[in-house]
């Protein structure tokens, strides 16, 4: 249904009036007035053009009246506060009745503002909470700060790094600190041409406290934080202050929260002459400015668990890579995406022009080792890494109580056989042992596979080595294409065979050992096991599979890997 504007307001107005609310129209803004207990608020209105496929905007009007408020914002110039509609990218919209669109979204800012109002416990906690969120109504910068610094217990002095055409305000780095690898691209960038620029600290509130109201300033909020600062912290600000005199200062702060989270602020003190810092309870204000800014976070608390990793090991585990091809450099990817630090890679090859076009290495790496180059390449991209090239070049090196000392899983994508059955044999009889995934695509796009041999307890590469009556093979049960087979294309000649699939199959089949490990990694998975996936269709259909391909339905799906009478794991 598509309505001219005059009609679709005068649709939503008649709608919302039929429900007991009192309402005025000027100017495409339709305001609501709301009586609650003593206290009347009214509500304003507006319609994007995006509206109904999307959710109306609400402001609260009169926002300085209500000083603390939760998921409402607040603009000093209009004396408006912006409602928060919370998270609606998966929320389905009924765009065919636009005024009951219009009238639940305004019954749900209602609800925000009267839940605030009601119960001013809750609404302190939940302010808290989100405290960042509600520091960023206190800034009216364009830019915002970038700060490097992780949380700490400890007054830490920054650096505050300013540079032409920035994005920031500035950032804030915190000096000496080995937390990000120096190959990382984006912190090597920021620092070409840049300069260090007036004063900067870190400084954390360990008592949960309130971000500022409408009606508050600046000034008068850190004043509040100076005084519940611990006895300890203002000795240590006052010397501080007294060693240190600047015309600019950059503040940064955390607030502890629920769950071992932080909210972040920072403020920009300025002074036309050079002054002690503004930074313990008798301190002189009188010349000082403040104005509050935004922080971008990039520090590894805020990043590394929006990539599914989990903070709270007590010592960041290393794993063994063993093949850096199309499967094992995915893999490498996909481990450093989940939050995997320490990586160390296995390959003797080098990177070829053949590669390209199924590796995740582009073409500038052409001759030069492969796990050199992926150990480059992921350094440079992602920062809270430690990815090394192995001395070991070959999977039986890896035998080596040295390395397998160091190393707590091993994840092999060889797709050599052979030397996987020996390794697993020599390893698996062990007494200590590092858990270990294989990990292999088949040819034509038929399907991937991976295995998990715990490092402990029964199961391993060897009990997949037998047929169906039970007997021990050379051709191992999991695959699903038949032993015996011309599966290599051979474009021209000898010497040019490959084992044909594609990018997005080796991708798949990566997936398979990158979710066997983070579960191995974060204790997950008690017994060994296999997994496999199985396309719907091959790019070759004249080759002969498997009783287990045409019976297998149970894609992704964990299986039990332990034959009893295996020679190698009983």
């Amino acid at each position: 249904m598509i309505l001219e504007s005059r009609d679709l307001y005068t649709l939503i107005v008649d709608h919302i009036k039929k429900h007991g609310y009192e309402v005025t129209c000027d100017k495409n803004h339709i305001v609501t007035t709301h009586a609650f207990k003593d206290m009347v608020f009214e509500i304003e209105g507006k319609l994007d053009n995006s509206f109904p496929y999307e959710l109306p905007r609400f402001w609260l009007l009169e926002r300085s009246k209500f000083k603390h408020l939760a998921h409402v914002g607040w603009d000093n110039e209009t004396n408006k506060g912006i409602i928060c509609e919370g998270v609606s990218i998966n929320r389905h919209l009924d765009y065919s009745k636009p005024e009951i669109v219009y009238l639940k979204a305004l019954q749900s800012a209602e609800k925000t503002i009267v839940s605030g109002l009601l119960d001013k416990s809750k609404n302190e906690a939940e302010i808290i909470e989100e405290f960042t969120a509600h520091w960023r109504f206190s800034s009216h910068e364009v830019k915002s700060v970038l700060s490097f610094v992780e949380p700490q217990s400890m007054i830490v002095e920054l650096q505050s790094i300013s540079k032409n055409h920035s994005n920031w305000a500035t950032i804030l780095n915190q000096p000496n600190c080995k937390n990000i690898n120096h190959k990382y691209e984006f912190r090597k960038r920021l620092q070409k041409q840049s300069q260090i620029e007036g004063k900067a600290f870190y400084i954390p509130v360990k008592i949960k406290t309130l971000p500022p109201d409408p009606t508050t300033s600046i000034i008068d909020w850190w004043k509040s934080i100076l005084n519940i600062l611990s006895p300890e912290q203002v000795k240590e600000l006052k010397v501080i202050a007294r060693r240190n005199c600047a015309k600019k200062l950059w503040l940064l702060g955390s607030v502890v929260l629920q769950d071992n989270k932080h909210g972040w602020f920072c403020i920009k003190f300025s002074n036309p002459s050079k002054q002690k810092l503004p930074i313990y309870p008798s301190c002189d204000f009188s010349n000082w400015e403040a104005k509050a800014y935004d922080v971008e976070l990039h520090n590894k608390v805020h990043l590394k668990p929006r990539g599914g990793a989990t903070l709270s090991k007590p010592k960041p585990k290393t794993i063994a890579i063993v093949g850096c091809g199309s499967v094992g450099a995915e893999v490498a990817r996909q481990l450093v995406c989940s939050g995997v630090e320490n990586i160390e890679l296995v390959e003797y090859d080098d990177l070829e022009t053949a590669n390209i076009y199924r590796h995740y290495l582009s073409s500038e790496y052409i001759g030069v080792s492969k796990s050199e180059a992926l150990a480059y390449e992921l350094s440079c991209k992602y920062p809270y890494t430690n990815i090394v090239k192995s001395t070991c070049t070959k999977l039986k090196d890896c035998l080596d109580s040295s390395f397998l000392e160091r190393i707590d899983g091993v994840i092999v994508a060889t797709g050599s056989p052979t030397d996987e059955r020996y390794f697993n044999e020599i390893l698996v009889k062990m007494s200590s042992r590092p858990w270990v995934i294989y990990v292999w695509v088949e040819g034509h796009g038929f399907g991937g596979h991976a295995v998990y041999v715990h490092n402990s307890g029964r199961g391993c590469l060897n009990c997949l080595y037998r047929d169906s009556e039970g007997n021990k093979s050379l051709e191992s049960i999991q695959n699903f294409l038949k032993a015996e087979q011309n599966i290599a294309i051979d474009l021209s000649g000898c010497g040019s065979h490959f084992l044909p699939y594609s990018f997005a199959d080796a991708i798949q089949s990566a997936l398979l050992a990158t979710r066997l490990a983070t579960q191995a990694i974060s204790g997950e998975i008690c017994k060994s096991c296999r997994i496999s996936w199985k396309a719907s269709f091959s790019t070759n259909s004249t080759l002969e599979t498997t009783y287990r391909f045409k019976n297998f339905n149970s894609s992704l799906v964990p299986e039990e890997l332990l034959w009893e009478d295996c020679d190698v794991c009983q």
